[in-house]
């Protein structure tokens, strides 16, 4: 049986990968411990980086700049549209990453890299052994994929609590059911008021 907290870490993670661009403050203060404080720091790219710390695959995958050679320091402004001087923060990055791994039902490599973002290195920061509610729900998905869910009838992004579970809510399970219902009706209705008509007179020929 899956951990209620755990469950609850997979929803407020949904949430995030459902934000407008507009919302990330709203959930930052909501939700102040989801993620690394990290995450929420502003950066700029530098006009030089140091020379690389992590393998090139994994400053890719947070969204940063990839030397075309072990020896290349320079940023590539073309590269992720990100120029030198732009601000960013990780929630920012990993967003898309984690609207992708939605799709792609929280593949092992994905799950390993941005879980490995908390610990702080990646960025040049200080070493973090907290461990997050991200990491938790991130756990949850990769071992349950099938909670991975988009809405047909809304087209949003939620978490499953059964593996039969369609729709995000009763409520687009209800605006669907009606709709199919009228839809239904038009396609058929002629032939269920006929077969009414018959079964009132008693199914005898005129």
């Amino acid at each position: 049986m899956v951990d209620k907290n755990q469950l609850a870490d997979a929803e407020t993670l949904v949430r995030f990968a459902n934000l407008k661009p507009n919302d990330f403050e709203d959930f930052r203060q909501k939700y102040p411990a989801f993620f690394p404080p990290s995450f929420w720091v502003p950066r700029s790219l530098p006009q030089r980086m140091p020379e690389p710390r992590n393998p090139p695959e994994v400053m890719a995958r947070v969204g940063l700049p990839e030397p075309q050679n072990p020896k290349q320091t320079e940023w590539r402004p073309e590269h992720q549209n990100l120029y030198i001087g732009d601000t960013f923060t990780l929630a920012n990055l990993i967003q898309p990453m984690i609207q992708e791994m939605w799709q792609t039902k929280f593949p092992l490599k994905s799950v390993i890299v941005l879980i490995g973002l908390g610990n702080g290195t990646a960025l040049g920061d200080e070493l973090d052994l907290e461990a997050y509610p991200y990491q938790n729900a991130l756990m949850l998905l990769r071992d349950e994929p099938w909670r991975a869910g988009f809405c047909p009838k809304c087209g949003t992004r939620f978490v499953k609590t059964k593996p039969r579970q369609v729709f995000c809510s009763d409520q687009c399970f209800n605006v669907n059911r009606k709709a199919y219902q009228k839809k239904n009706w038009e396609d058929r209705g002629d032939k269920y008021r006929k077969n009414a008509t018959k079964r009132k007179s008693g199914g005898k020929k005129p």
